[in-house]
């Protein structure tokens, strides 16, 4: 089983939007209190379930099993793959040790200086 493999090596799991989750690690790590607040998630982001696991650091119940409906049809299928496809490449450029982040910096900077001289 993929999760418990990861739950092993890792000592968490992904989190995929289905499970319980303990109001006082979420309010705290992701929203913040007044006074305080901390808005982890940014406004635009598109899927949001890798920055809440990368926060929460989620376990694996193995003997509970979710199970979740496939879009209605293949169109709002594509959509929402799109979406979350897109989603998880654009998580890993919001926080400062994201994966793609200087990549996308650098990719940013070519593509204004090649347009610059246009």
């Amino acid at each position: 089983n993929l999760q418990r493999g990861q739950f092993w090596i890792f000592n968490r799991v992904g989190f995929y939007g289905k499970g319980l989750i303990r109001n006082d690690l979420y309010i705290p790590r992701l929203i913040g209190k007044a006074g305080s607040v901390v808005e982890a998630l940014p406004i635009d982001i598109l899927s949001h379930d890798t920055v809440e696991a990368k926060l929460l650091q989620p376990g694996i119940a193995i003997d509970v099993t979710l199970y979740e409906d496939v879009a209605r049809n293949p169109i709002s299928g594509m959509s929402q793959s799109t979406r979350w496809m897109l989603g998880e490449v654009r998580n890993g450029c919001y926080h400062a040790d994201g994966f793609y982040t200087g990549l996308v910096h650098f990719l940013t900077q070519s593509y204004s200086l090649a347009t610059k001289w246009e």
